[in-house]
């Protein structure tokens, strides 16, 4: 992972033309989202849905 230098760094992430960025206001978000449950992200669960194609016998 990334080192820890402070609770309120900024990270770039980079790979050739592509780019991530991660701004961390740790107060700004612990303010506004106080009391509910924030996870990671969506998961594969979260994003396909499974298909049946049923047909009858003939």
């Amino acid at each position: 992972g990334l080192p820890k230098r402070s609770i309120v760094d900024n990270y770039v992430l980079a790979k050739d033309d592509y780019y991530f960025v991660y701004p961390n206001s740790f107060h700004q978000y612990m303010k506004q989202y106080n009391g509910t449950f924030q996870h990671g992200g969506i998961s594969m669960e979260e994003m396909i849905l499974p298909l049946a194609v049923c047909k009858p016998k003939e």
